[in-house]
Parts: structure tokens; sequence; C-alpha cells
């Protein structure tokens, strides 16, 4: 069992696709053949085509380009398709199936391997691409969970005061009053920044700028705390 042909998929780059072009080339190629194939879409493509009277009133299926070509093979031969199952394991109790299994696993493999190979510098573009989409993805997913993070604190604090503005301040402070008031002895001067780059950070200049601010006007300890005691950190 050997594979006999290998190309990649004109036009846009999808599986659907794919599965479409891989069984017009047996049906551009040869006038009665038989078929299998594990793709629905395949299946109902050839039935769609085998009702139509013209491949006009197909034009609303996607990859019509492909499908119009399905309706002119399949009106010069005789052609069988059948459905196979696919992913499954051959049975030795029947070798007629197991043979079916082996050869849509072999195909399977093969259009792996076109997939990553054919064409590999265009392969390597795509895939880079698709890389810095999820990068890109990522990043603006982690900065929307601090953004509505902070927004959460926020709210919490501001509740917090409203509900304690009618109350008699005791002994016992929150802990927000208390590192709100809290004084640093003999902090630590820290050097100015050379390095004027905050505004294109990944974070957007709005949190780099506002973080660089936040730096500025906290005191932070010139000595390491000792245990258990309060301090910045």
């Amino acid at each position: 069992m050997s594979c006999v042909y290998q190309s990649r998929t004109p036009g846009e780059q999808h599986i659907h696709r794919a599965e479409l072009f891989a069984v017009l080339v047996l049906l551009e190629t040869f006038t009665f053949i038989r078929v299998y194939t594990d793709s629905q879409l395949v299946l109902y493509v050839v039935n769609a085509c085998r009702n139509a009277p013209t491949a006009e009133q197909l034009c609303h299926l996607d990859d019509f380009d492909l499908v119009r070509r399905y309706w002119k093979a399949l009106q010069k031969g005789d052609f069988e398709i059948l459905k196979i199952k696919a992913h499954t394991n051959p049975q030795i109790d029947d070798l007629d199936n197991a043979f079916l299994v082996l050869g849509n696993q072999k195909a399977n493999d093969e259009a792996i391997w076109a997939c990553q190979n054919l064409q590999k510098s265009f392969v390597d573009s795509l895939q880079k691409t698709h890389k810095e989409l999820m990068d890109f993805q990522f990043h603006l997913h982690k900065l929307f969970e601090m953004i509505l993070s902070i927004q959460k604190r926020k709210a919490s604090l501001k509740s917090e005061q409203n509900g304690s503005s009618n109350q008699v301040i005791g002994c016992r402070q929150s802990m927000h009053q208390m590192f709100s008031n809290w004084i640093v002895d003999n902090p630590v001067t820290l050097p100015a920044a050379r390095m004027q780059l905050h505004s294109r950070v990944a974070w957007g200049p709005l949190i780099a700028t506002a973080l660089k601010q936040w730096m500025a006007e906290v005191s932070w300890p010139a000595q390491k705390a000792i245990p258990d005691d309060f301090g910045v950190t």
C-alpha cells in the first residue's frame, strides 16, 4: 500500500477543503472508480451535485469553486462514493474492512506529511504567523484579567469605605487604612530612570505610565524588615 499522488490544496488552507480536493482529483482523473472517504462533507457535496440540474444552483455552498468542478466531473463517469469510519482499528476477523481501515489510516498519515513538508517555507510562514497570533491572544487575555482584577478591587475598596463611613472608628483599623497611613522610616532613594521607553512596553503606554508614577510615589524601606514586622514587600 503506497501513496501515488500528493499535492497542496489550492486556495484556502483548511481540512474540509483539503478533503474535497483529494476526492475531486480522483473524479477528474478517472471515469469509473470507487472511492472510500471518512468525510461526511464529501458525501454531502456529491449527493447535492447529483441532485442539482445545474452547478449554479449550488452557489450557496462553501468552496463553490470546487463544488462546480464536482458537478462537472460527476457528469462524465460512473462513480461510487462510500463512507468509511475514521480513526478505527482494523479487526482481524474482517479482512476486507481491515484493508479499508488501513488504507484510510495511510491516507491520513500521507496528508499530515504533505501538510508539513510540501512547500515547507510556506508552511513555516503560516506556523510563525499562527504562533504570533496565539502569543498576542495570550498576553491580551492576561492583560484583560489584570484590568478586571483591578476594577473589582477598586469596587471592593469603595464599598468598604462607604460601609465604614457611618461607623465609629475604634482602635481596630482596617488593613487598607493601616497601609494608607503607613509612614516608612529611612526610605530608600531610588536612582532616576535613564530610559524613557515605558510607552513601548507590551502592556501599553497607559498601564506603563501609571506603573512608573506608582513606583515614583511609593516609599520603600532602606533596610529589610525584621521577621513578623509590618512593611512593604
